[in-house]
């Protein structure tokens, strides 16, 4: 054959995965289509059995699907064949993630290194056109190199995986706590790879512990800002020093483990103008608290059962908008922040999770 295709498709709706194999090859007659699925068939000439397509139809039986051959000779061959996708029988799809990273490798689609008149900071984008993710970093030796790649590589993957929804368009990956739900997630998931990074003995446990902690000492911050804009927009006629005021206060409410006293620039109240999302995108910023509750929800499953857990991270992914977030979270067996109890459940969970990773 000189041409052949593979067609691979999803349908969540027919809970089906669907595959198509067609060549223009020599083709089979009527005859040899009819006995090709008999594994004591073969045009091989090096062995008696031909045991391909006979295990692909038993397979996709298996899970209730199917498998069918349209052949001429002379015009080449298709087969099609159907697995039920949530079937338990249903074979496992592949290293998708190994896949996503070669591609990635391959196509140059990381830019990390920092050089003179770069863009600073970190970002995922995306070139729906090629379906191809693209991930900027401005690396500089520290831990946070590791923070920014395991974060954006969450947000690739999930553009990898939706490049072909056909909600992806218009609803994209879901929103913002949808989005961040991915990337601070996939941050956790590297956990078992940190020696990659990190080749001094102990640095990775440290790593851990630095990780874990900022995580969750994160939480009352982000809902701080949140409620400090939602303070400053309901006011609007607030002088900078009323400004200043409410972030005092909302420290007092959600820090008060902090003394600022001694550093003029905290005493005065206006550390949240180093916040620059106050500025550029109002109200994002509780969707990090949101997602970072969902992220530490994946992380206790991880340490029971990574693969199960990597396994639903998966399938939250690959939905894309398809879904709220909340829905998405009982699909894959979490808690929703706004259950009652549940960050105090979460909280006590995570806490003597941490101190096991102090060293």
């Amino acid at each position: 054959a000189s041409l052949v295709e593979i067609d691979i498709s999803v349908s969540r709706a027919q809970d089906t995965v669907s595959l198509a194999f067609i060549d223009d090859g020599c083709g089979m007659s009527e005859d040899m289509v009819k006995a090709v699925c008999d594994p004591f068939t073969t045009t091989r000439k090096t062995r008696k059995v031909g045991l391909g397509l006979p295990l692909l139809k038993m397979t996709a039986q298996a899970t209730g699907g199917e498998m069918s051959i349209a052949s001429k000779p002379g015009e080449g061959t298709t087969v099609r064949v159907t697995f039920g996708l949530s079937h338990i029988d249903r074979p496992p799809m592949g290293d998708v993630p190994g896949a996503f990273f070669r591609m990635m490798c391959e196509n140059e689609a990381f830019d990390v290194e920092s050089r003179p008149n770069k863009w600073g900071g970190g970002y995922c984008t995306e070139f729906p056109k090629f379906r191809q993710p693209f991930i900027l970093a401005n690396f500089n030796g520290t831990s946070g190199d590791v923070d920014v790649v395991t974060h954006e590589a969450g947000h690739a993957l999930n553009a990898y995986l939706i490049a072909d929804n056909r909600f992806a368009l218009e609803l994209g990956c879901g929103g913002m706590e949808t989005a961040e739900t991915h990337s601070m997630s996939m941050e956790f998931f590297a956990w078992p790879y940190l020696d990659g990074f990190f080749p001094q003995a102990g640095d990775a446990q440290r790593y851990r512990f630095q990780h874990a902690l900022d995580a969750l000492s994160f939480l009352p911050y982000g809902t701080m800002v949140d409620e400090f804009q939602h303070r400053i927009y309901a006011e609007p006629d607030l002088t900078p020093a009323g400004r200043n005021a409410v972030w005092l206060e909302l420290e007092t409410k959600y820090r008060p483990y902090i003394d600022q006293r001694g550093i003029p620039y905290l005493e005065r109240g206006t550390r949240w103008q180093y916040q620059m999302h106050i500025y550029e995108t109002p109200f994002y910023y509780i969707d990090y608290c949101l997602a970072q509750t969902a992220a530490f929800q994946f992380l206790l499953a991880s340490q029971t059962d990574y693969a199960d857990a990597f396994a639903r991270y998966l399938h939250l992914s690959e939905q894309g908008g398809e879904k709220l977030w909340t829905d998405l979270l009982t699909v894959a067996g979490f808690r929703s922040p706004f259950e009652p109890g549940a960050l105090a459940q979460l909280a006590a969970q995570v806490e003597p999770l941490i101190r096991r990773q102090n060293i």
